[in-house]
This record gives structure tokens, sequence and C-alpha cells, in this order.
């Protein structure tokens, strides 16, 4: 089952619209401080694996599980301190051979995407995992999702690609109202091979702005789908590329993946996180991932300069917070 929020290689993008305005930043790379872990809290559950993870405000996470723990495709919420596990099912009768996404509100509602060919399906579910309602997409067949938002009143953005005859991919953006009819399409560049499919995340920002991060910036559209304007990020360094993005606590939290060469593989990597503020976008921070916790993938981050990560310790999973 595939997520939105799945450390990828990010293409390239190009600015739209006419109301664009890009923040000047310098190219020095602020320090970066060193993150300890602060807190360790067990998941009342057996260990699992997972493609992606996201979380909410108040820090519970909503994990994209694979492989044979369940034997049915659910998304696992577990509550900030592990303590509360629940499972929540995604039906099996939307197709068989589709991609699944979601997307997780800051309040806990769960957002999940289900496409296949000409088939798009958008599922809402209360924190709780009650399903709250279905709403079939006007989206183009066999476009492939790469992240989306919600905001608090039911407008959609799409970001991913249109499959072509040569099985390359158009980068396209959407922009559909509550009721899932589209409202605005943007193409986003040029025909790009899968093999370097994009992989941008989309976040919601205050006062209902989504917000995109790509290739270093970060672009804020309006629910109408206007490009607002553009805020360009420095890079922790040039081999570093995003592998996430969200924001808590009044700061946007960039997550950067750096390969560690170890005998010619790229495994673990290496994770940094940049927090900016909201509203200035200044005073960067880059954040370094201890040492310890060199194979744990990163979640997210929870606030007060606070990130979370996921562990296995003698066969049983774990939330682990750090800071520095």
């Amino acid at each position: 089952m595939k997520a939105a929020i799945l450390f990828c290689f990010l293409g390239y993008l190009v600015c739209i619209g006419s109301e664009v305005s890009a923040q000047r930043v310098s190219s020095q790379v602020p320090p970066t401080a060193p993150l300890s872990v602060r807190g360790t809290y067990p998941i009342a559950a057996p260990s699992f694996s997972f493609s992606g993870a996201q979380c909410d405000s108040q820090g519970n996470v909503y994990f994209d599980v694979t492989g044979s723990t369940y034997s049915k495709q659910i998304i696992l919420r577990v509550s900030s301190d592990g303590s509360d596990v629940t499972p929540i099912e995604l039906p099996g009768t939307l197709g068989a051979n589709g991609e699944w996404h979601y997307y997780v509100a800051s309040n806990g509602d769960l957002f999940v995407l289900f496409s296949e060919e000409h088939k798009h399906v958008l599922l809402h579910y209360t924190p709780s995992g009650g399903n709250m309602a279905q709403t079939s997409l006007q989206l183009p067949g066999f476009f492939h999702v790469d992240s989306f938002a919600v905001m608090s009143n039911g407008r959609s953005m799409f970001t991913g690609s249109i499959e072509q005859a040569d099985n390359s991919g158009l980068p396209f953006i959407f922009f559909l109202d509550s009721s899932g009819k589209p409202i605005k399409s943007n193409q986003q560049g040029n025909k790009f091979r899968y093999l370097d499919r994009r992989g941008d995340q989309i976040m919601v920002g205050p006062q209902d702005v989504f917000i995109e991060a790509s290739n270093s910036r970060l672009q804020f559209y309006d629910g109408n789908g206007i490009l607002q304007r553009t805020e360009r990020i420095v890079k922790p360094s040039a081999d570093s590329v995003e592998s996430g993005a969200q924001l808590s606590d009044k700061r946007i939290a960039v997550r950067f993946e750096r390969p560690m060469i170890q005998n010619e593989t790229t495994f673990p990597v290496e994770s940094i996180w940049l927090l900016l503020d909201s509203s200035s976008y200044g005073d960067p921070k880059f954040f370094r991932m201890p040492s310890s916790l060199a194979a744990a993938p990163g979640l997210c981050y929870i606030g007060q300069e606070k990130f979370r990560y996921y562990i296995v310790q003698n066969g049983k999973p774990a939330l682990v917070d750090v800071s520095p």
C-alpha cells in the first residue's frame, strides 16, 4: 500500500500564475543542533512494517501498515503515548489494483484516497476511525497521486502525474471543491520518466492555505488554486532531499534525508529537520537526528522543537521523542 509520505527524491517545479513573490534567503546553511532522546513510549501492539506515517497536532501517529501483521489493509492509529492502538480498516470493495494514499488533518481527521485507472474515491474518517463520508473525485484517468491535502472547508489539492502512452508521466496539480468537482488545474513541467517520479509534500497552513514543499521551495496556494507566493529554503547539504513536511506549533517542519554511504550502499540515511516560523519564514534552524537512531524512520515534528521516531527494541515497537 502506497502512501503520500514515502521517502522520495523530489523532481522539478516551475512557477506558475501571475501573483508570485520569492523571498531572498541566504545560501549560508544555519548551524545544525544535535538531537537527544528524551522519551520512549512502547506501542501496545506487535511489531509491524509500514510505508509511511503522519501525525496530528496532538502527536498521535497514523501508520500505513504493510506486511502480514494485519490481514487487511489498514491505517494504524497510535496514541501519542503508545498506549491506545486503533486499526482503521480500509474497504476491500473499491478495487484490487489501485493505489492508496492518505492525509491526516491537524485535528486527527483522516482522509484516505483510493485511485485505480479512471476511479478516484476519497474516504473521510473521524479520529476514532468512524467513516464519515465517501466522495467520488473528478480527477483524470491514470492520474498517479504523489501527495494531497484537504482544507477544513472540504476543498482539496492533489499533486502527481498523468501516465502517458510511452509510460512517462506528465506532472499536474488539481484543486477540487468539497463535492469533488474541479476548481483549477495546472501542468507543472515536462514529461519525465517514472523512475524519476516526483515526491512533493502538501500541507494545510494557517487561514486554510495549501503549502507545497518541493525542490527547496515552499509554494503557497489559496483555496481557489491561485499561487500566492514562493518561499525558498536552504538545504542542509547538496545531497539532501526533502522527504516530508508538515505544520505544527506555528512552525513549518521540513524533513531532509541524506544517504550515508557505507560500502557502496545508501542505507541507513541521515535525517535532518528544518524548522521555519510559519508567518515570517525566518529564524531557520536545522536539527540532526541522534546517531543511535540512524536506522530508525523519522515520523513527524510534534512541536516545541521535539521530533518523533519509530524503533523496535527486543521485537517490540515504540515511539521515541528527541529534542535538543
